[in-house]
């Protein structure tokens, strides 16, 4: 849905076990994209609200894109993965489920607060050039599978000591085209090895990782 203006009073909702490929709204009022109602909405590639001017991440709940497995399973899946049960069979039956996960692009808007968003199913999630200033040790508290994080072309001036360290499973982070003075080494902590995170065009007055004057080895990190 490219540049419309829905005239709808009320919440737009989907049928039950709704799937598809790609779900895009662009160029759509603020107030039109709030009448959504993700929660049985299932997709596989692509999940798209750019250009619309959203000042905050909407409300997205969504169904989870099971394949074969019976739809019923739908709400214990959900229910392990929000509150991250510890039991390898439940554990391991998220996972697999939704290792492909669910890709968000909210890219082009002007989200500047992150009022801390939570979504287990999210691997691969587009902020880009919005008007984010800080991101707190609160913004991502749960990601479960987020693998892809870009922020890059932002206003990110400060980010907070363990802000990703929810995210434990991340592999790539875009942090270009921000302003980042300082990229220390403790902004890092619990992310597993083997990550790469783009700082480029930004105006780090240090070397990332070289923090009060001494530097810290980092093996695992490409930047």
């Amino acid at each position: 849905m490219f540049n419309c203006n829905i005239i709808n009073d009320g919440p737009i909702l989907f049928p039950p076990y709704t799937r598809t490929e790609n779900f895009v709204l662009d160029s759509i009022r603020p107030s039109d994209v709030d009448k959504f109602r993700f929660r049985d909405l299932t997709v596989r590639t692509r999940f798209q609200i750019s250009n619309s001017n959203l000042n905050k991440i909407p409300n997205l709940r969504f169904k989870l894109s099971l394949g074969k497995v019976k739809p019923e399973l739908n709400n214990l899946t959900d229910y392990v993965c929000e509150i991250g049960v510890s039991f390898k069979f439940l554990r391991s039956l998220c996972y697999s489920l939704f290792r492909s996960g669910i890709p968000v692009d909210l890219s082009y808007n002007q989200i500047s607060n992150l009022n801390n968003f939570t979504n287990p199913l999210i691997y691969n999630f587009t902020l880009s050039h919005n008007s984010i200033k800080e991101i707190k040790q609160s913004s991502f508290p749960s990601f479960n599978i987020l693998k892809y994080l870009d922020l890059s072309y932002n206003q990110i001036e400060t980010i907070e000591i363990a802000a990703f360290s929810n995210l434990k499973y991340l592999k790539d982070l875009f942090l270009n085209g921000n302003n980042l003075i300082v990229f220390d080494c403790r902004l890092s902590f619990n992310i597993p090895l083997n990550y790469q995170v783009d700082l480029r065009s930004n105006q780090l007055k240090y070397p990332p990782f070289e923090y009060n004057r001494s530097t810290v080895k980092s093996r695992y990190l490409k930047v």
